[in-house]
């Protein structure tokens, strides 16, 4: 049952990721046209590099809590930072908009 559980986040997150990757740049050209190409892949590459460095750090730490709670608190964080990054589209500016959307990436 908790493999079946992990699977089913590892593809809810998965899809997520590939679905900014395919929507964002052109959210940005029309919206925030400002924006370069070298800002867009920041936010793109910031969810793997953040995961990367994490990872390591969290994973002794979430060993303490159980597979069940890890699961749950891992389950928390991804939607309350697809909620920050979502609503981020609402800024009108700029800058709001890229750091909003950075801190919803990091998380």
């Amino acid at each position: 049952m908790i493999l079946w559980a992990l699977l089913i986040c590892n593809f809810s997150s998965q899809s997520l990721y590939f679905n900014v990757c395919a929507l964002l740049p052109q959210f940005v050209d029309q919206n925030f046209p400002a924006l370069n190409n070298f800002d867009v892949g920041l936010l793109m590459a910031v969810y793997p590099i953040a995961f990367l460095i994490t990872a390591p750090l969290i994973g002794d730490k979430l060993d303490n809590l159980g597979r069940k709670n890890s699961l749950l608190a891992g389950i928390l964080v991804m939607t309350v930072a697809t909620l920050i990054f979502g609503l981020a589209g609402y800024c009108k500016r700029i800058y709001a908009f890229f750091a909003i959307s950075f801190i919803g990436r990091v998380l």
